[in-house]
């Protein structure tokens, strides 16, 4: 279980990298809860694990937040 994001730049970008990998696939489209539920089988922290995916360009979201996906 995923009790943090690491601080280190290398080291945050190979986990979040490794998750996105295992966690979605590169044609899905996913609402919020779908990605949720996901993140949940990970970490008890999805709001942040979000964020972070979103924040370091490993997920896109549209403008309103409800879908979700994996960048290229």
């Amino acid at each position: 279980m995923l009790t943090g994001i690491p601080r280190n730049a290398a080291d945050r970008d190979e986990v979040l990298a490794h998750l996105v990998i295992r966690l979605f696939g590169t044609e899905d489209v996913l609402s919020e809860p779908e990605v949720n539920r996901l993140l949940s089988t990970v970490t008890a922290d999805v709001p942040t694990l979000r964020r972070a995916l979103v924040d370091f360009a490993f997920l896109r979201r549209d403008r309103d937040g409800s879908l979700y996906w994996r960048t290229a």
